[in-house]
């Protein structure tokens, strides 16, 4: 399927003002990046680059989704690292390095790449962590500790050319294969390998909706699904790209006498015999759209069939879910985060998308638990596609989404053998011997020899497209105002670089043409007003970077410096106790990580009574 101007509408002119915003923001980041370049900061010039890719991933996307020009401060900053001696070939099993930026515990990159070191015994696997600033999750070392590799972690304090030449020393020094996990603005990676020589550096494109940095150096980009595939040739100008899906563990058949499904059934007070529909997925992906409301539609299901629940699981009992769940005597449930949610698929019997952003990893594990699934209307890649999927009922709008899950709510002997065609599909592909098979063909596509290509041509997206997304990240609220546009960035920049940027009145002027706002205030009516805008981004920006202190030193077992920097806060601050981002390193600074874990277990145990 080819994306155009067809399966969106025209251009929103209030959206494209906020995009042209975000694009003036995006080259005032690179305009910083090459100043500090040519005065040799190469530390700051890649904070800055750090920033732009950030909001260009984010809130502030403008429509493209890589960048020729920011990889190209990138690569001027490799050129001013050393080029350590390549490790020489060894025989025995290759040694392939998964480089992060951060990892977790039950996240879906994370869970990728774990996966991806359990499933292939034929490789020693070592992982690089970047910039991880919480523990590193138990569950990965134990992974990386039984392929006989090594998990490495670098300080996440430490400045990114340093942290770039560490990747690339231990790259060149150890590596035949790296794998690149990286996050959207991770810049350090870019850097490490922005010269040629040393190992292929393979790219994992497990955010393929949205912008990233890293184009220039992948000799090989690897897709999770088809539209992934198609936006890295149509527009981030990269050639070499394939398929490899997301690695699942084979897990139990479906079976409705479970004492398990049962067991959670009844904790959620549904009867044994009624029909559940289970959706997962984080509550920003289910924020209405015009046209695309979800929870309207699930409410419009439920009360169509009397005897059905419903399971949202991400989603809180607040809001719409929770007037829903009135409407409908009780039988919308949203159970919010869960750490595991397996035994969810167990008691379910149907899953549906959500929508208008689908979450293609929960689907794929919900089908290979048996259930059948029903797809959500919109194009890919905001809604889930795989090669898998392809048998899945999808609805072309609203209603026919509402009308493809009631025929399967009421037809059970359809519902099962969807449900069996779905997991055997997906197991053939996502699952043991079928996905190690498309691993070894992609082994082989892999070149000897690391090349840089600094030429690729990106080209952005339709208006539409980016205006409906940014709708969409902006949930119900109104486009953002130039103000607000500004301390959000710049808080940002304050954060990562170290340095104390402030809002000149020449980009202010800028912003406020481009957003097409009335700016009446002149003069030193207009400098006070950009003056307070300044202030509020200093108190934002030392917010965060004391926040950053605070954590860093936690993690490195600093707990008492964590506790003044805290208390400092706290004294000039006492507003911060009543919120949680201050209260959770409180908690680990006081009592230490091992009892903070069990207090947030304990915390977390309530949310659903099993």
């Amino acid at each position: 399927m080819t994306l155009s101007e067809k399966d969106f509408s025209a251009p929103d002119p209030v959206w494209r003002r906020t995009a042209n915003v975000s694009r003036a923001f995006f080259a005032h980041c690179l305009a910083e990046a090459r100043s500090r370049s040519a005065a040799r900061d190469f530390d700051v010039a890649l904070q800055w680059c750090s920033v732009a890719a950030w909001a260009a991933s984010g809130k502030g996307w403008f429509g493209e989704l890589s960048s020729a020009e920011l990889e190209a401060e990138l690569l001027h900053a490799a050129q001013q690292l050393p080029v350590p001696s390549r490790k020489s070939a060894a025989a025995g099993r290759p040694r392939w390095l998964h480089v992060m930026s951060e990892a977790y515990a039950t996240l879906g990159h994370t869970n990728l790449c774990r996966r991806w070191i359990q499933f292939d015994p034929t490789v020693t696997h070592d992982v690089l962590l970047l910039n991880q600033r919480s523990e590193t999750p138990a569950n990965l070392e134990a992974a990386v500790q039984q392929a006989g590799g090594r998990c490495v972690v670098l300080d996440a304090a430490a400045p990114p050319m340093e942290r770039a030449a560490a990747l690339r020393q231990y790259a060149w020094e150890n590596a035949d294969v790296v794998v690149l996990h990286t996050h959207p603005d991770e810049v350090a990676a870019t850097v490490a390998f922005g010269v040629a020589g040393g190992p292929p550096v393979v790219f994992m494109n497990h955010a393929d909706h949205v912008f990233w940095v890293g184009c220039s150096v992948a000799d090989l980009v690897l897709e999770i699904r088809m539209s992934g595939h198609l936006w890295t040739k149509q527009h981030r100008g990269v050639a070499g790209s394939e398929i490899l899906p997301i690695p699942l563990v084979a897990a139990g058949g479906h079976a409705p006498d479970l004492p398990e499904r049962k067991a959670l059934r009844r904790s959620l007070g549904i009867p044994d015999e009624a029909v559940v529909l289970l959706t997962v997925g984080s509550p920003a992906k289910y924020a209405p759209m015009p046209g695309l409301d979800f929870v309207a539609a699930a409410r419009e299901i439920l009360q169509a069939n009397p005897g059905t629940y419903l399971v949202a699981v991400g989603p809180r009992d607040i809001g719409d879910w929770a007037a829903a769940k009135l409407a409908t005597n009780g039988r919308v449930l949203a159970v919010g985060y869960q750490r595991e949610t397996t035994r969810f698929c167990n008691a379910a019997d149907l899953y549906i998308e959500g929508f208008p952003l689908g979450s293609l990893t929960a689907l794929l594990e919900a089908g290979e638990a048996g259930l059948p699934c029903v797809l959500a209307p919109g194009v890919p890649p905001f809604i889930c596609d795989s090669l898998s999927l392809a048998a899945c009922p999808q609805g072309t709008d609203v209603p026919d989404y509402v009308q493809k899950v009631t025929g399967l709510i009421r037809a059970a002997a359809a519902r099962a053998a969807s449900g069996r065609e779905l997991q055997q599909t997906i197991r053939s592909q996502h699952c043991g011997a079928g996905w190690l098979a498309r691993l070894e063909e992609i082994k082989r596509l892999i070149p000897v020899r690391h090349q840089v290509s600094p030429d690729f041509k990106p080209f952005g997206v339709v208006p539409g497209m980016c205006d409906w997304f940014l709708k969409c990240l902006a949930s119900k609220s109104a486009p953002p105002t130039v103000s607000a546009l500004a301390e959000r960035l710049f808080a940002e920049a304050w954060r990562r670089t170290g340095v104390n940027p402030q809002v000149t009145l020449a980009l202010w002027t800028e912003l406020y043409r481009l957003a097409g706002e009335q700016n009446e205030s002149s003069g030193a009516a207009a400098a006070q007003m950009l003056e307070q805008l300044n202030q509020r981004i200093k108190g934002c920006g030392e917010s965060n970077r004391t926040l950053d202190a605070i954590r860093d030193a936690i993690r490195q077992g600093r707990n008492a410096t964590a506790r003044r920097l805290l208390y400092r806060r706290l004294a000039a601050h006492p507003g911060c106790l009543l919120e949680a981002t201050w209260l959770r390193p409180l908690a680990k600074a006081h009592l230490g990580a091992a009892w903070s874990r069990r207090l947030k277990g304990g915390f977390r145990s309530r949310a659903v009574v099993l």
